[in-house]
């Protein structure tokens, strides 16, 4: 039985780095990257792993809570 993994980021400053975090994100295994503040972003950098993990938006950490306690999970901070 496989696992879902999130990756949540909250406000990047570079749009840029998106496409770097969604590509280490991507080769971890991670099974979806919650994006939260900014809508828009740069998938550069990302070298094509944005077809191999899904994306997720919301305005608000609020939100994003919201969604994630509705799942059985586990929380890492870094």
């Amino acid at each position: 039985m496989g696992f879902e993994s999130y990756v949540l980021v909250h406000n990047i400053a570079k749009r840029h780095n998106v496409g770097t975090l969604a590509r280490s994100a991507a080769a971890f295994g991670v099974s979806e990257f919650i994006l939260v503040g900014r809508r828009d972003f740069n998938s550069f950098g990302s070298h094509g792993s944005t077809s191999h993990i899904r994306f997720r938006h919301f305005h608000s950490l609020q939100e994003a809570g919201n969604f994630l306690k509705v799942s059985t999970f586990s929380l890492c901070i870094f």
